[in-house]
């Protein structure tokens, strides 16, 4: 109970501190551990969902639990790979239905179809929505130009499949951020689906969405920050170091710590990037 309530006490502090915004991703994987939550903590959390995954069972009361507004991701990708197609109808008929919940939806990407992605942007801008437009890595470069010289806000995205090839990533984000920076622009970027704190380190995007809270579910790790990094242990060498065993906590109590943790970091990562100027959409 003593070690709960620390988290609740740092989450305070750290949360209000944070300036890149976080968004936990797969919302409806954790939510009924939440109010089991601290209430500091949850108070700050943003979240991500995705339309595939509630398409059939968005229940609006879970939002006004938390009172809080989401990010509807399309996850297109998901679909693509599950020979599934999401109607661009019914994708525009949800947004509109639960628009009150949401703080952010991305557009309706159609994976290695970059035409066919603008103009389903620009069908549901025609419709009276303001999706989030998205670039793709592999994607004509035109795009890109044209989504930063049009949007304040943009997502960059198609990198999860190149996590193990780090430099084909990073030659992508220097051309990204390069133009941005060569035409003095002020558009913000969120990087979807992807963590990776070295290079959340190297660039200053505005935002991001990750799944590294379920960390302990999905891979037995808990992360722990300690200037300047985000290391993550296995549950002995988390006991080892630090004298806590987790394995003898609730899991939402282990995803809290997670949250906390990648709190912190993001907290870091925009006083890295103030520090160094290179948060250009503030200046």
């Amino acid at each position: 109970m003593k070690l709960y309530l620390a988290w609740e006490k740092r989450s305070n502090l750290w949360f209000n501190k944070a300036n890149m915004k976080l968004y936990l991703a797969w919302y409806s994987t954790g939510k009924k551990a939440y109010p089991l939550l601290p209430s500091a903590t949850l108070a700050q959390c943003n979240f991500l969902e995705t339309y595939l995954a509630v398409k059939n069972k968005w229940l609006a009361h879970d939002y006004k639990l938390f009172n809080k507004k989401f990010f509807l991701d399309s996850w297109a990708f998901s679909a693509a790979t599950q020979w599934t197609s999401i109607s661009i109808d019914d994708y525009e008929k949800f947004i509109k239905e639960n628009k009150q919940y949401l703080e952010l939806y991305a557009n309706l990407d159609v994976i290695w179809d970059w035409d066919s992605t603008l103009k389903n942007q620009e069908e549901l801008e025609r419709r009276g929505l303001s999706p989030l437009p998205t670039y793709h890595l592999w994607s004509d470069k035109k795009f890109f130009e044209h989504y930063v010289h049009n949007y304040d806000y943009i997502g960059l995205w198609w990198m999860v499949p190149y996590a193990n090839k780090p430099k084909k990533i990073k030659q992508f984000l220097d051309y990204c951020f390069w133009y941005i920076n060569k035409h003095n622009l002020k558009t913000k970027c969120h990087w979807r689906g992807m963590t990776n704190p070295k290079l959340m380190a190297k660039y200053p995007f505005y935002s991001i969405d990750s799944t590294w809270w379920l960390a302990w579910w999905k891979f037995n790790r808990l992360y722990r920050f300690q200037s300047p990094y985000l290391t993550g242990y296995w549950a002995k060498e988390y006991r080892d170091k630090y004298g806590i065993d987790f394995w003898v906590k609730h899991y939402s109590e282990k995803n809290n710590s997670n949250i906390i943790e990648l709190y912190k970091y993001m907290t870091y990562l925009s006083a890295l990037h103030k520090a160094k100027k290179m948060d250009y959409f503030n200046h």
